[in-house]
């Protein structure tokens, strides 16, 4: 605002500091031209272009000009933008990109998924201090592919993302998710504990998951019970 302010003054500066008629108008600038110009416009250049040589003009009004033909650029290019349009096209642009990286997910692809990153990184540093610690923790990813890890660990950790737990194509879910789905299921178990309780009673659980889910996973099978990942129940 102030510098829009700033630009209209030293406008107004150089107009009224310019040499008028008798009657207000602009003169040619051309020595012994007896036309004027109500207003210092297109027509009064126009009009001094025909001599030759041309006037010679002083640098404040070739400054006015040039300010003057970047505005109407601007303007024009304001009219002409499509607001609506471009604000779909960005909405559109990021669906795709989550739907890119859950897909990437579900197939179990660690190299696209470590492209996603890339763009996710730029994503972030966009967004500024709101991002900031996730453009963060996505470049440290890339120190740990390109300068920290050995070639076997980097293999690893690019293609150790996912898990598998139902079988199928497609069925990956990402390895914080399947411990948020472990967590939930000890939670659940320990819930049902009562006031039996204690620290013996937990570690015994937490042991145990593996071999109780796969056996109530295989009870269920059996008497054909349908239950959603990560929501099954451990009974006591």
């Amino acid at each position: 605002m102030i510098n829009d302010i700033l630009t209209t003054q030293e406008k107004e500066d150089i107009i009224n500091g310019q040499e008028l008629t008798d009657d207000g108008c602009f003169p040619c600038r051309f020595q012994g031209c007896p036309f004027s110009f109500k207003f210092d416009g297109k027509s009064r250049r126009k009009h001094e272009l025909t001599y030759n040589p041309p006037p010679v003009i002083e640098e404040s009004t070739n400054l006015l000009i040039t300010s003057e033909k970047s505005d109407m650029e601007s303007t024009k290019k304001a009219k002409t933008s499509d607001d609506m349009f471009n604000y779909n096209c960005t909405i559109l642009t990021d669906e795709l990109f989550f739907l890119n990286f859950l897909d990437a997910v579900s197939e179990g692809d660690g190299q696209r998924l470590m492209r996603r990153h890339k763009l996710l990184l730029l994503y972030c540093k966009a967004d500024g201090q709101h991002s900031t610690k996730y453009a963060l923790e996505s470049l440290h990813q890339f120190f740990f592919i390109f300068a920290l890890l050995s070639p076997r660990d980097d293999e690893r950790f690019v293609w150790n993302r996912t898990v598998n737990n139902g079988g199928g194509k497609g069925k990956n879910i990402a390895l914080d998710l399947d411990q948020e789905h472990s967590n939930n299921y000890l939670k659940q178990a320990i819930k049902n504990l009562g006031p039996n309780f204690n620290e013996r009673s937990v570690s015994r659980i937490c042991r145990a998951e593996k071999g109780t889910r796969n056996l109530v996973q295989t009870m269920d099978r059996n008497l054909q019970r349908h239950s959603d990942s990560g929501n099954i129940l451990l009974f006591h």
